[in-house]
């Protein structure tokens, strides 16, 4: 009863008195009667206090104290205390109560009935009434409370130092998953602080599938209650490291029954778990299998009626606790008729206070089966007499029937420590050991005589050129108080033995006494290791030696083994590969198409050939391969992933391509060539022919009445000869291939002539809703053609981007220098060098992929027959480009718009007289520059730009040069080409170079765009990126700025 529960009926009274009912507290001496009545039916002891004196004490303070209520009227509380503190304590109390005007509980020793001492929770609460200040005490014995939280924390310890002791990792969860308690053998396993893992869910040391299946594995053991749960599971350490443990755990309850959480212990199987996978793959033929089976506790009565059985009963042999306990042993007919005589026998000598041993009995399960299980009982004994037998049951059925079908087993001991397989042991300071705490496999691991036990010493077992650093472990176990390692040994054979330990200091009441340790051999997981490793290291020789690419995945697509061609094929390292999945080598189609294949290969079983994989590389290119797939499986048959081995068919392939674009380039060639053989012979004749249509229409209409009927069929033949004679001009210019008129050409003024040309003006006057930019860089580099020719060709593109804008809309022309290194859209080889390259853009209705592929054949036009065009117009563009030696390039949107950019080499020739510069600020002063690039004409141009603006210059056609000559030398600046084919690029060219001098400075040059690598280059210490082609001014500011940096 709490204290607000003792008062409620005075908290009552006090409500009474502030509502308006006085009549209701009115008090004999301040008290009312009816009030103290009802104390004395409250079952804890109650004084009622004023003034340091008892006013009233209720029965039971006599029951409690073995005082009489009216003895102590008057007296002052402190005749409770049992000890000399007491009083002041009580005293004490009462002040805070009163002074802060509520309640005070406290523990305090108070005298007895029976003369001697008991704990008693007391609550003194005070109440103020007309007659003054009141105390109420309440005193409640909660000795036997305290004595079992002592006795608890006891037990606790016990459990505790027992768990630290054996070394096995403990620990509890509560309903929740979080982690309530654990030992330091649990936070050493998992390498974590204990404030990091208190209160921490089990998902947070674990992958989210391993987490899930613990779900699972924990609600159903909720649902059931079958305990205790073994399960092994994959954890996570802190480090990363990832281990496997074997755990055992059993539900907790509450003092309600209510399920609380669980309890469990874990141990570390990772070397045992990976030396059974190494010799499952090597092809070991016997395996070890161990089942942790839990005990069935059992207390029994004299009479042999059964007290109490654990839960654990339901699992071995089928029936609940309840089905058994309060029943007689012999009733329930557990044990099998020919061990009921030996299990008699045994119960008496039980009662009669001895202890028995484990002994092996047959069990009869709830089902008919029969069960073998390992009984060891010990008295209880009180006042002198044994008033119960404890028995602890083992289930050893399997051990039981694996004993029976492979005789080669011998017997185990029957009580727990005996039935570990590792060696468990203690041994004095000096060595010797105690055969009393050795087991069985530490005592018989060396086939020794039972006469000779008590002689055996660690140090007389271990090889003899080890025994020296027998010392040097003992100080290693004094200082750190725990020891774990490696030790050789000889066994009875005089065989090497490797055994791994891990041994804990014991000390008693402060003393060392000794060391406690288990170890285990592992003789043959080294030996099984070493055969894996000549395996293995047999295999991967074979593997790397050959060109072809080998893989083995997961089931899940992700790489767990490849060889270097692989790697090599792929472009990526083998730390970048591992765990890599195939997905990411490929675009969304392939990756589809490959599941499907991979899907068929596992459904099957069947091997798949000659399936061809599209990759992408790590540098993006993309590479062919032709590979095969196979299903893997374990040693049970199950599919463990697959396998394949990759060759790459990249240049098969792009020669199959470029041979069927050969084809195509030389149909369309042939295709072009008899059209300007038609256009040639028959031009001369239709112009003549044309000139009478056109001509003669035109002086008819003049001679004409704007009202004569005439009129418009006379229009319709002149508009009709206008359109033909138009068709019979793009005949003469295909007819024109192969330009004659060679000279430098500023493209900027070609274009600016074009805006001042009638056929422009036309344009807009038809299309007023089309607004015409032109875009254009300074000092434009001059190309080497024809003006006729390259005219033609941006009216041709600028007028179809005009009838492809319906409403209102947009075209942009612009003109930039840029260089090629790479080849441009729809072509596989370009010339490397400097361009000028001619864009038009428009925002109109944009050409389907379709059209797009067939937009440069003759006559192939999708505009309504009559309103405009020849059919010929993007001929004509084409075959300017290729006269030119040049390449076109086409994007397009439907419903966005389209752009054509062309690209004519640019010539370093003057197309007029070159305006004065002001290059002061560019000017060297006999500062040393490498230039690295792998076109000689660029490195040329370099080296004339910078020498005129007064630099020293050293040139290089590779980066190995370059790299061969800076190891010797130094320059206060290098130029880099990003690009260099065959051979390292600069950026590989700069890493090199940084070996060798530190910081050195550099700029970086190149056609393309800025990329990835050029950024990575910057990283390492480069300066500003220029662009091809070379302008002296923009060099020079770039190398200056550098330089000064």
């Amino acid at each position: 009863m709490t204290g607000d529960l003792r008062f409620g009926l005075l908290d009552r009274a006090e409500s009474a008195r502030e509502n308006g009912h006085p009549a209701q507290v009115r008090m004999r001496g301040g008290l009312d009667y009816l009030f103290l009545a009802s104390l004395q039916v409250v079952p804890s002891a109650l004084l009622v206090i004023k003034d340091g004196k008892i006013l009233f004490a209720n029965a039971a303070v006599k029951d409690l104290f073995g005082l009489h209520p009216h003895d102590i009227l008057n007296a002052t509380p402190d005749i409770l205390a049992a000890e000399p503190d007491g009083g002041r304590r009580i005293r004490q109390m009462a002040e805070e109560a009163v002074l802060n005007s509520h309640a005070v509980t406290g523990r305090l020793a108070c005298i007895s009935a029976d003369g001697g001492a008991v704990v008693c929770e007391a609550c003194l609460k005070p109440v103020s009434t007309q007659d003054g200040m009141y105390l109420l005490a309440a005193f409640q014995d909660i000795t036997e409370h305290v004595r079992l939280q002592e006795s608890l924390k006891k037990n606790e310890e016990k459990y505790r130092n027992l768990l630290e002791t054996i070394g096995a990792a403990y620990f509890e969860m509560d309903a929740l998953g979080r982690f309530t308690f654990f030992n330091d053998a649990f936070l050493s396993g998992i390498g974590y602080r204990e404030e990091e893992v208190r209160t921490a869910s089990y998902r947070r040391f674990m992958d989210d599938n391993t987490a899930k299946r613990l779900r699972e594995l924990f609600l159903d053991l909720y649902r059931t209650g079958r305990s205790p749960l073994y399960f092994e599971a994959e954890v996570i350490r802190k480090d990363g490291e990832k281990i496997f443990v074997e755990t055992w755990v059993s539900l907790m309850k509450d003092e309600s029954g209510k399920f609380s959480g669980v309890q469990g212990i874990a141990r570390d199987v990772t070397e045992q778990r990976r030396a059974r996978l190494a010799l499952e793959e090597s092809e070991e033929k016997y395996r070890l299998h161990f089942t942790a089976v839990s005990d069935v506790i059992y207390t029994v009565a004299p009479d042999y009626t059964i007290l109490s059985i654990s839960p654990s009963i339901e699992h071995f042999l089928g029936y609940t606790p309840s089905e058994l306990i309060g029943r007689p042993f012999p009733e329930v007919n557990l044990v099998a008729p020919e061990y009921a005589q030996t299990l008699i026998d045994n119960a008496r000598k039980v009662f009669s206070g001895q202890k028995t041993e484990s002994s092996l009995y047959a069990f009869v399960a709830k089902d008919g089966t029969r069960k073998y299980g390992e009984i060891s009982a010990a008295p209880i004994m009180r006042d002198g007499r044994v008033a119960a037998v404890l028995g602890v049951a083992r289930d050893v059925t399997e051990r039981i029937r694996a004993e029976k079908a492979m005789l080669e087993s011998e017997k185990r001991f029957r009580d727990i420590f005996d039935n570990v397989s590792d060696y468990l042991y203690f041994h004095y300071l000096d060595g010797r050991l105690n055969i009393d705490e050795t087991n069985k496999a530490g005592r018989t691991g060396w086939d020794f005589a039972k006469d000779d036990h008590g002689m055996i010493n660690i140090k007389d077992i271990m090889e003899p050129k080890y025994r020296h650093e027998f010392d040097a472990y003992i100080d290693r176990v004094l200082r750190n108080g725990v020891d774990e390692g490696y030790i050789s040994v000889l066994d009875a054979d005089k065989r090497v033995r490797v055994l791994e330990y891990r041994n804990s200091l014991v000390q008693e009441e402060g003393k060392v006494i000794g060391v406690r340790g288990s170890a285990r051999d592992i003789t043959d997981r080294l030996r099984a290791e070493v055969r894996l490793k000549k395996s293995e290291e047999k295999y991967r020789t074979i593997l790397e030696d050959i060109q072809d690419g080998y893989y083995e995945v997961d089931l899940g697509g992700n790489f767990t083994f490849f060889n270097d061609s692989m790697c090599r094929m792929l472009g990526y390292g083998r730390d970048e590969m591992m765990g890599m999945n195939n997905r990411s080598l490929m675009d969304e189609a392939c990756a589809k198409k490959t599941f499907q294949v991979f899907n068929r290969v596992f459904r099957t079983g069947t091997h798949d050939k000659g399936y061809r994989w599209d990759l992408i590389r790590k540098d993006g290119a993309k590479v062919h391969v032709e590979t095969s797939i196979s299903l893997m499986r374990d040693n049970e048959g199950n599919p463990q992933g697959f396998r394949g081995i990759c060759r790459d068919i990249t240049q098969r392939v792009q020669a199959e391509e470029e041979r069927k674009k050969l084809e195509s380039r030389l149909q369309q060639a042939r295709k072009m060539e008899a059209i300007g053989a038609l256009a040639g012979g028959v031009a001369h004749d239709l112009n003549n022919i044309l000139s009478g249509l056109v001509s003669y229409p035109e002086l008819i209409l003049m001679d004409l009445p704007e009202n004569d009927p005439l009129r418009k069929p006379i229009s319709v033949i002149r508009q009709s000869g206008e359109k033909a004679a138009a068709i019979v001009q793009d005949l003469l210019t295909l007819a024109r291939r192969g330009v004659t008129t060679a000279e430098a050409v500023n493209i900027g003024s070609i274009i600016e002539d074009y805006r001042k040309s009638p056929e422009f003006m036309k344009l807009e006057t038809e299309h007023p809703d089309v607004e015409i930019s032109v875009v254009c860089d300074e000092d434009l580099l001059p190309v080497i053609g024809s003006p006729f020719h390259l005219s033609k060709a941006i009216m041709n593109l600028v007028t179809n981007a005009a009838e492809a804008i319906h409403d209102r809309g947009a075209i942009t022309i612009s003109v930039r220098n840029t260089y090629l290194d790479t080849p441009v859209k729809g072509y596989d080889i370009v010339a490397e060098g400097e361009y000028v390259a001619v864009s038009v853009s428009d925002t109109g209705a944009g050409i389907s992929e379709e059209d797009l592929e067939r937009i440069f054949e003759p006559f192939y036009t999708k505009k309504v027959m009559g309103r405009s065009g020849t059919g010929l117009g993007m001929t004509v563009v084409l075959g300017t480009v290729q006269d030119h030696k040049g390449y076109i390039e086409s994007e397009s949107a439907e419903g966005k718009g389209t752009t054509f950019t062309l690209y004519l080499p640019a010539a370093r020739v003057d197309t007029e007289k070159e305006k004065p510069r002001d290059m002061t600020n560019c000017l060297g002063k006999g500062e040393s520059v490498v230039v690295v690039d792998d076109v000689e004409v660029q490195r040329e141009i370099a080296t004339q730009m910078l020498t005129r603006l007064g630099y020293s210059v050293r040139s290089f056609a590779s980066g190995e040069q370059a790299v061969e000559y800076m190891k010797d030398h130094s320059a206060d600046l290098m130029i880099l080409d990003m690009i260099m084919d065959p051979g390292i690029d600069g950026l590989e060219t700069y890493r090199r170079v940084l070996e060798y001098h530190p910081g050195q400075k550099a700029i970086i040059a190149s056609g393309y765009s800025e990329t990835q690598r050029v950024r990575e280059l910057q990283l390492l210490g480069a300066g500003s990126y220029i662009k091809k082609p070379y302008l002296i001014e923009k060099l020079g500011i770039a190398v200056r700025t550098e330089l000064d940096r």
